[in-house]
Parts: structure tokens; sequence; C-alpha cells
């Protein structure tokens, strides 16, 4: 019996979220009630159970783009797999947050707009990094066929809701302080990160199922389905 592509990618993608879901109300319940009572749970937690569910989502992402890669020899998704790479590193060993804040203090930054010297530094750092990515992703951009080049196009906006919930909520988080709506910054940028990986796996495992072919990148169905909409909307009577 042949599966179909698109049921098999949504079932794992469903999987992912499940689980997701799973660690957010964990944390809910660690946080508001006495029935855990274990900091492991909270999604903020360094090293704690929804962070290593996260490195191994990281993890099968650069694995499957790796395969990818290997698959269609398109130089592209080595960028990619050393921007998951880094993700996963960066999770791990809290990069940013070292570097960002030896920066800090030996630039001497200020506080500013309620944001932390070490704010500052962390940005720095993932501004810096994320140049240098930039770069290697447009070589392999500049040199790919159509079909990496729609995946990629499909991934950097993937990558940005990714970066949306891990800076803007976090400096949100930070300017709440650790409070009651501290907290839902706090479950919203740890959810918003979660939720956007595990759709980021299932999309590298729906290409690499579909040997690398990527059509018209996907922002675009909604944007023409809006533009559609607006000239029927206003079109003269």
């Amino acid at each position: 019996m042949r599966v179909d592509v698109r049921v098999s990618v949504l079932y794992f993608l469903l999987l992912l979220v499940a689980a997701d879901a799973a660690f957010v109300l964990l944390h809910v319940v660690n946080e508001s009630s006495t029935l855990i009572e274990n900091r492991m749970y909270s999604l903020d937690r360094d090293r704690g159970y929804a962070e290593f569910y996260q490195y191994i989502k990281l993890y099968w992402v650069a694995v499957t783009l790796a395969a990818l890669a290997w698959r269609t020899r398109a130089l592209v998704y080595a960028g990619w797999i050393a921007v998951f790479g880094y993700l996963l590193l960066d999770d791990a060993a809290q990069i940013h947050e070292r570097v960002g804040e030896w920066i800090a203090a030996r630039w001497g930054y200020p506080e500013l707009l309620g944001l932390r010297p070490v704010d500052l530094g962390e940005l720095t750092v993932s501004a810096a990094v994320g140049l240098a990515l930039l770069v290697l992703l447009g070589v392999g951009y500049w040199r790919g066929n159509a079909s990496a080049r729609n995946a990629s196009q499909d991934l950097v906006v993937l990558i940005g809701v990714l970066v949306f919930f891990g800076i803007a909520f976090d400096m949100l988080h930070q300017i709440a302080g650790d409070n009651a709506i501290g907290d839902l910054f706090v479950i919203a940028e740890d959810g918003g990160e979660m939720l956007t990986v595990s759709v980021i796996a299932a999309y590298a495992g729906a290409l690499l199922l579909r040997g690398g072919r990527a059509a018209a990148p996907l922002w675009r169905a909604p944007a023409a389905a809006f533009v559609t909409g607006c000239r029927r909307r206003f079109a003269p009577l």
C-alpha cells in the first residue's frame, strides 16, 4: 500500500506538536501548582526536559539536511546544516550567553531601554554569527537550482519565526521580570520556539521524502491568495 507523503509528514508533525503541547502543559502545572515542583519540567530551565527535546529535534533537522545534501548535491544545504548545527550547539553550550556576557564586560555595554548589558552582548553575538551564516547561505543559494532556492526561502521564513520568538519574547521577559506576565512571555518564547522547530523538522522530512523537489515557496501561496482576495473585494461593480 502506497502512503501519501503529505499524510506521513502531517502525522509526524502532529506527533511533534503533541509533545510540544505536553511540555508546555507540564511547565504550567509545575509553575502554578504543587503537583510536580521540579524545575526540570520548566520550559526555561537550562538543560531541562523540554530543552533536551529541542536538542533532539534540531539534531534530527541537521541529520535530515545532511541526507538531503548528499542526495541532491546542493551546496546550500551545507549552509543550512551549519545553521541548525550552530543552533544545537548554542542551545547545548550556551554560546551566545557566555560570549555575550564576555563582550558586554569587555566593551562596557550600558543598560538600554530596560535591557541589561549582557542582553546587548547576546544580541551582538547573534548578529555576528547570523551575518557569517547568511554569507555562507548566500553563496549556496546563488549556486543552487530552483528547488534548492525555493526550499531555502521557506527555511529563511521559518528561521525568521524562530528568531522572533527567541529574541523578541526573551527581551520582553527580561523587561517584565520574574512575575506572572514574565512567565507568559516564557511560555510564548519557548513554546513558540518548540512549535517552530517541529514545523522545520517536518518540512525537512518532507523535502527528503520528495528527493529535494520543492515547488514555489510556501509563503507565496497565502500571499497570492491575499492579493486575489483583495482584487475581488475591491473590484468595481
